[in-house]
């Protein structure tokens, strides 16, 4: 089963908006056994939809469009819709009581091009939005679907869930796609690639395929297996998992849509932990990517953003010589670790501390942009070490973030008790 998806925007196109539906759709497609051929972003103008949307129908059973179905006059995505399916824009009754409760219960005005909103084409079927205004659409030609999407994500991904992917499921049958995908943190893809490769020959021997998807620090490793028979599939995954996770299990994190953040709350609150945070060249990333798993509350007693050396000496109660003199070595590091421990009363307690980059910090000139010392304290054991995460920026505190937080699952994953 082939797939594409065209995104409408120009805010796309000019760099002012990534690109995340794509990334979401295309993931999720090849979840349910689609080949995603194409990812396309364009112009919303009436020509560029037309002529992306022909050439995809062309090659695909499945063209999924977001974007350009908003209230105002340069959203024309369902006027050219309908235009193209040969049919005429009418009210959904359904659609229109609902915007009008929305407005309603918000005590807020509703305009003619609010009310817009309830136009669909007579010949789709309406997937309606519970989560905002814009209602997608599903139309078929040919046995090619087409399905419109609203571009806002958490509404389009809302309508994959609850309205395409129960429908997708209903109509296909036949061939299968199943695949899992290992998460891996700390080394790259030639190490993985040269670990496994016994492993690799094996599974290839027995028609599965394997991809590499590196990205900062992490390789994402996705098991395809295709079939007739879904229920062998997933028991041939099941065998080959076992021998992959004994050659590279203390690498891999989680599987499918699992995050480091949420491993963590699952190890901490099995075996009654809890954490402090201390943060420097990192700038609070580690409080927020803890905090992006639901529930971290139940471990997570809070943090620290220690910017500048007084804050570290005079909250964490790092030694001001150590302060003023190796503010960048592990060290520091494990006093901040030490400090956030007494001050939040955590069972442990981790600590950062570098140079983000992309130059050095004037005042330690021996300290090479990209440095960075990290810590985790506890009782009666610590650990500390210092790594070079090059000079660009943003990609130094991503890698400096993951990197703590992977050693901490390691450590934890190494002691019975903490």
């Amino acid at each position: 089963m082939k797939a594409e998806i065209i995104c409408i925007g120009d805010e796309l196109l000019i760099g002012q908006t990534v690109n995340s539906n794509a990334a979401f759709i295309g993931e999720v497609l090849t979840e349910h056994g689609y080949e995603v051929l194409q990812a396309l972003a364009i112009s919303d103008k009436a020509d560029a939809i037309t002529g992306a949307l022909t050439n995809a129908m062309q090659r695909s059973s499945l063209v999924i469009i977001t974007g350009g179905l908003g209230p105002t006059r340069d959203d024309l995505t369902k006027l050219t819709l309908a235009r193209f399916f040969g049919s005429q824009l009418v009210s959904d009754a359904a659609t229109l009581a609902r915007i009008e409760a929305f407005f309603a219960s918000r005590n807020l005005p509703m305009l003619d091009m609010n009310r817009q909103q309830a136009l669909v084409p007579d010949n789709c079927v309406v997937l309606h939005n519970l989560k905002g205004t814009a209602n997608g659409m599903w139309f078929e030609r040919e046995g090619v679907v087409v399905v419109a999407l609203p571009g806002v994500p958490y509404e389009m991904k809302w309508l994959i869930e609850q309205e395409l992917l129960p429908r997708l499921k209903l109509r296909n049958t036949g061939q299968h796609i199943v695949s899992r995908t290992y998460l891996t943190q700390g080394v790259g893809e030639s190490f993985i690639a040269d670990k496994i490769s016994l492993w690799e020959d094996d599974i290839r021997e027995n028609g599965l395929s394997l991809a590499y998807l590196p990205s900062p620090g992490r390789v994402k490793l996705r098991l395809t297996a295709t079939g007739a028979d879904a229920t062998r599939l997933n028991d041939l995954l099941d065998e080959k998992e076992k021998p992959l996770l004994d050659l590279i299990g203390d690498i891999v994190y989680g599987r499918d849509r699992d995050t480091l953040a949420g491993s963590l709350q699952t190890l901490f609150t099995a075996q009654g932990l809890s954490l402090g945070v201390a943060e420097s060249c990192t700038g609070g990333r580690i409080l927020h990517e803890l905090t992006t798993a639901a529930g971290a509350s139940l471990y997570l007693r809070g943090g620290v953003v220690a910017y500048n050396k007084e804050m570290k000496i005079n909250i964490l109660g790092v030694p001001e010589a150590l302060a003023s003199h190796d503010i960048y070595s592990e060290d520091c590091a494990l006093a901040m670790a030490r400090g956030i421990r007494q001050i939040t009363g955590a069972t442990l307690g981790v600590g950062i501390t570098g140079v983000a980059g992309p130059g050095p910090d004037p005042a330690y000139p021996g300290i090479a942009a990209g440095h960075v010392a990290m810590a985790i304290a506890a009782d009666g054991w610590h650990w500390a070490a210092a790594a070079q995460f090059g000079r660009e920026r943003k990609r130094v505190m991503e890698m400096a973030c993951n990197t703590l937080l992977f050693q901490l699952r390691r450590e934890i994953l190494a002691r019975t008790t903490v």
